[in-house]
């Protein structure tokens, strides 16, 4: 089975904290691997693998992913956080066909603009340039592994700049059921992964896009968090 890899830092603490809560709540029987620069008292009971800070992003993911045991790997931020159940069972038949698909590194679980034909049941080819996104996917480990591989990019240059190498890794789809709702004018909401996307934008709570799931989600965290909202 897959298990989740989380980027995250320090800084983050207050969305972390709720993302591993809603990941004990709806998730709790899949293991998880918190990377993180340091250790903290939230990730005190987690699987933590320590990046160097002064590392880029993809260096990062090129020395982190080889310490995860499993194959294939749920990867996302601590900022894109549960705000209902996710459907397991899909899940896994993701999982299988990644499996069964030699050829296929990645299904990312958010759709964007730009969706085509089936390869299978609600698994779509897109037609966006931005094939590699920072959102939660299911990817075969060694294959973004191989994707980071040899680059030195930060976060943000990795979603620009890594796309013209994406095809020679392998190919990567994206779940879309078709009944999603539009979220802003960029993406869907997730039916398979129903998330946050995201819910930290430069620096500040989205809550211009979340205000009705980020409210529930402190008050049940009882988070008290000096982030600024975005208005």
């Amino acid at each position: 089975m897959y298990s989740i890899f989380i980027h995250t830092h320090s800084d983050s603490d207050d969305a972390l904290v709720m993302c591993l809560g809603q990941l004990d709540k709806y998730m709790p029987d899949v293991k998880r691997y918190i990377a993180i620069e340091k250790e903290t008292e939230t990730v005190s009971n987690e699987n933590v693998i320590l990046y160097n800070e002064e590392d880029s992003y993809t260096e990062r993911l090129e020395s982190i992913l080889p310490q995860i045991d499993e194959d294939m790997i749920l990867y996302l931020h601590e900022d894109m956080i549960l705000y209902d159940t996710p459907d397991m069972e899909e899940l896994s038949r993701v999982e299988t066909y990644l499996r069964d698909h030699d050829s296929v590194m990645m299904i990312k679980l958010i759709a964007t603009l730009g969706l085509a034909f089936e390869v299978a049941p609600s698994i779509r080819v897109s037609n966006t340039p931005y094939k590699f996104v920072v959102q939660p996917t299911l990817w075969k480990r060694d294959k973004l592994k191989e994707l980071a591989s040899g680059e030195k990019y930060s976060i943000w240059e990795m979603e620009e700049r890594i796309q013209s190498k994406f095809s020679s890794v392998g190919v990567g789809y994206t779940y879309f059921r078709g009944s999603e709702k539009l979220r802003g004018q960029a993406h869907y909401d997730s039916v398979i992964f129903p998330y946050i996307a995201t819910a930290i934008v430069k620096g500040k709570w989205n809550n211009l896009e979340y205000s009705s799931e980020l409210d529930v989600l402190f008050d049940e965290y009882n988070v008290k968090s000096d982030r600024e909202m975005m208005v």
